[in-house]
């Protein structure tokens, strides 16, 4: 509800690009343009197209739902011991879905495709808070912004060079791996600049084909 205040609404059931959703809706509102103005098949086609879209979006709320089930279930199954969690699809479709739970000390990220083989969350990956690396510096203006952007799903972790990265654990990774600091969709690199943390964007991204390639076998199911 920005500019007026700071509460946070999110569905999470549809991904920010997805074409399944914006095509259709655009294919029917270009054939309704060029049908012409006076053409009494211009309504129909964009009526077509309105409800071809939002039976779409009916859709991912039925997944949306479909899929807290079975993740909060896939927790309990491995007595995983959580305070919060969220999912949310991937990105340009909503089929393949991933998940993020929070514990004391880690977080527990799983994903699930609807093509799987069984509904559940086959495993978890754990990723170490190490909040503590930024301790004291929680109110930091760029932290500050950080952790409210992240909705607090966020870690922290040293690269090998000894600087600090910044995790938004939101997004997970395109590879679905974790193991190097570049794995991570959305990370900010943090400089301490007269006693204060400064983040800028990190420009280290794992290699697209690979990650896509990756994306798309994981959507395939397993």
């Amino acid at each position: 509800f920005q500019p007026f205040w700071d509460y946070r609404v999110a569905f999470n059931n549809i991904s920010v690009v997805d074409p399944l959703y914006t095509l259709p809706f655009l294919i029917f509102l270009l054939i309704a343009f060029l049908a012409g103005r006076r053409s009494r098949w211009r309504p129909v086609f964009n009526y077509i197209g309105i409800g071809v879209s939002s039976a779409y979006m009916l859709f991912t709320f039925y997944n949306k739902v479909r899929v807290d089930h079975l993740f909060e279930a896939s927790l309990q199954r491995d007595g995983i011991r959580y305070e919060r969690f969220m999912t949310a699809p991937t990105i340009l479709n909503n089929i393949l879905w991933q998940g993020v739970a929070e514990g004391d000390t880690a977080y527990y990220h799983g994903m699930y495709s609807l093509l799987d083989e069984k509904p559940e969350v086959r495993s978890f990956t754990i990723i170490p808070k190490r909040h503590g690396l930024i301790e004291g510096h929680e109110e930091d203006r760029d932290i500050r912004i950080l952790r409210w952007f992240s909705n607090g799903y966020y870690s922290i972790l040293q690269r090998p060079d000894g600087q600090l990265q910044f995790n938004d654990l939101r997004f997970g990774s395109l590879n679905n791996s974790f193991e190097n600091p570049e794995d991570f969709v959305f990370h900010f690199l943090l400089e301490e600049k007269d006693g204060v943390l400064e983040a800028k964007e990190s420009w280290d991204r794992p290699q697209r084909e690979g990650a896509f390639k990756a994306l798309m076998d994981r959507i395939k199911g397993i």
